[in-house]
């Protein structure tokens, strides 16, 4: 994926580059055979006084044009690059089936959020979701109709938060979700996260003509500024979901500080 983005920006910087060259090149051209046509072509007199003495072109006058020129091709080719480089990214950094942020946006968000917890000493925790027996789905639906299940619990997810929250898909084909909820404690996070069990359990799955429905099992931690980093803040997040997928039935979140 990364390597799409590099090859995406670079074949654009390339386009880019040669467009501006060709502008610049073109309107050069322009403007020397107007200079031309202004001073040295007596045949047409009217229009050399118009430009010569209205116009009072020069090549002083000249090299000032070339240079707003250049001016706005560089203004405009950076605009457009940043446009596209920002689309670029937004591609890199999404979950294709369920348009939520995917495992490369949640790296670079923990890394850049545990650097400003650690100055702010700010309170944050996550939630680390699984969609209990998905192998189970799998086998018996499809993986077509696996990920419909994947998609509309992303949505609920997606739904179901605040404005200061975040949401991932943890893995590109996986069914485990993660969550982060800034100014929250750990028994805040654990309030939110049986909610959202709770809300998916009741979810009604058109599959195969019949309806499904499923359940899923939660690990929650809360970030410590002091000794976490995106390790250890991780590893005792999927420590406390395993914690919960072995409880009986499933269908529980489990929180590990």
């Amino acid at each position: 994926m990364k390597k799409y983005l590099s090859k995406g920006v670079r074949k654009f910087k390339e386009d880019a580059f040669s467009k501006f060259i060709y502008d610049f090149l073109k309107w050069i051209i322009i403007l020397m055979a107007t200079f031309i046509l202004a001073n040295y072509i007596p045949s047409i007199e009217s229009v050399s006084n118009f430009l010569s003495s209205q116009l009072n072109l020069s090549i002083y006058n000249l090299g000032i044009v070339c240079l707003i020129i250049i001016i706005v091709n560089t203004t405009v080719l950076y605009l457009v690059f940043k446009k596209k480089y920002k689309s670029l990214q937004e591609v890199y950094f999404t979950d294709k089936l369920t348009g939520l942020k995917n495992q490369a946006a949640l790296e670079k968000y923990l890394d850049k959020k545990i650097i400003d917890l650690k100055k702010s000493n700010a309170v944050c925790s996550l939630i680390l979701m699984d969609i209990d027996n998905f192998k189970a789905i799998n086998v018996k639906f499809g993986y077509s109709q696996a990920d419909e299940v994947i998609k509309k619990i992303s949505g609920v997810l997606a739904r179901d938060k605040r404005y200061t929250d975040e949401v991932f898909r943890y893995f590109q084909r996986g069914d485990e979700f993660l969550i982060v909820l800034n100014d929250t404690g750990i028994d805040g996070a654990l309030k939110a996260a049986n909610r959202k069990i709770d809300l998916i359990s009741k979810i009604k799955f058109e599959l195969n003509n019949g309806t499904e429905q499923f359940t899923v099992s939660c690990g929650v931690t809360e970030f410590n500024n002091v000794t976490d980093n995106y390790l250890t803040v991780t590893e005792r997040l999927n420590r406390a979901l395993l914690d919960a997928k072995a409880q009986p039935n499933k269908n529980k979140a489990i929180g590990i500080v």
